[in-house]
């Protein structure tokens, strides 16, 4: 079950991820986010916490900010300079943990695939390829409806420069 009681990783519903008003004003400014009059974030989230073997990932489904660049690595070394407040607020105390990582979800760059995501770890290390969270973000995604499975191998297709 997830952590609100769904059944299945399609039934979780997104939170929306607050704090004080100096988190979200720090994370607005490092996330190209909107903060309300009240201190919290006018941004939501969507995202999904999910395991592999018992290795956590949480998959950012939804609600990120706009991240330039052609190629996936482009929107990788934007993220790790740009968007690092996301990191952050998903992977460290109070929202995460020593051992959790984040996958974004992004729009693809080659037109043959599906989606593309962007892999953080907790100790700012952006890493090219996981197999713990590239099994983590499929599942997910298959789960949710966001990506459809036909019969034969599920080809995943990287792209690592």
């Amino acid at each position: 079950a997830g952590r609100n009681g769904a059944e299945s990783l399609g039934a979780v519903q997104p939170e929306p991820v607050v704090g004080t008003v100096a988190e979200a004003h720090a994370m607005a400014a490092a996330c190209d986010m909107n903060v309300a009059s009240h201190g919290t974030a006018t941004r939501t989230l969507q995202v999904i916490d999910c395991h592999a073997a018992g290795e956590p990932a949480r998959v950012v489904v939804g609600g990120l900010p706009h991240v330039p660049g052609v190629t996936v690595r482009e929107k990788r070394l934007y993220m790790m300079n740009h968007l690092d407040g996301l990191r952050k607020l998903l992977l460290l105390e109070p929202r995460g943990y020593p051992c959790q990582n984040a996958n974004y979800i992004l729009p693809p760059a080659d037109p043959e695939a599906a989606f593309a995501f962007v892999i953080a770890e907790q100790n700012r290390i952006y890493p090219a390829m996981s197999g713990h969270n590239t099994i983590c973000v499929a599942t997910a995604l298959l789960q949710t409806g966001d990506c459809t499975r036909t019969i034969g191998p599920l080809i995943c297709l990287y792209h690592i420069s």
